[in-house]
């Protein structure tokens, strides 16, 4: 829950408790976060599936679903690849540069006013990455 402070600076200290916390979070952050898994990785790119099908039924709960579906699919890109999830301005410039196709697809249907096949196209470049890198040992 501390992981935000990693890479602070330590202004005043006791020994040396300040630095030891900040390689600690360090130390949790390169260890990555606790693996999901391989049903809930299923059920998260299941959710996705069907979160498009009822975008296209419409109404309050399509456009409901329409709302949800972009920040939560942002957060599911890197916990099914057991990946830290930082917040979108970091995992932006982290999609950019690792994942730029689905950068794309987030920029194309986070536009005001996109269509329902900017998300449909969000999805299934969300589902091109294999469930297998999340699975195995780093």
């Amino acid at each position: 829950s501390m992981l935000h402070m990693r890479g602070g600076r330590v202004l005043l200290q006791k020994d040396d408790l300040g630095d030891r916390f900040l390689q600690s979070l360090e130390d949790i952050f390169q260890k990555g976060p606790k693996r999901l898994p391989p049903d809930e990785i299923v059920a998260l790119r299941t959710w996705a599936k069907k979160a498009i099908e009822r975008i296209r039924a419409g109404g309050i709960e399509g456009d409901f679903r329409r709302a949800e579906l972009l920040p939560a699919l942002l957060e599911h890109v890197f916990t099914t690849q057991g990946l830290w999830y930082r917040g979108p301005k970091e995992s932006f410039r982290w999609l950019k540069m690792n994942r730029p196709a689905l950068f794309t697809a987030f920029e194309a249907a986070l536009r005001p006013g996109a269509d329902l096949s900017a998300f449909e196209q969000l999805v299934a470049e969300y589902l091109k990455e294999p469930v297998a890198p999340a699975l195995s040992e780093r």
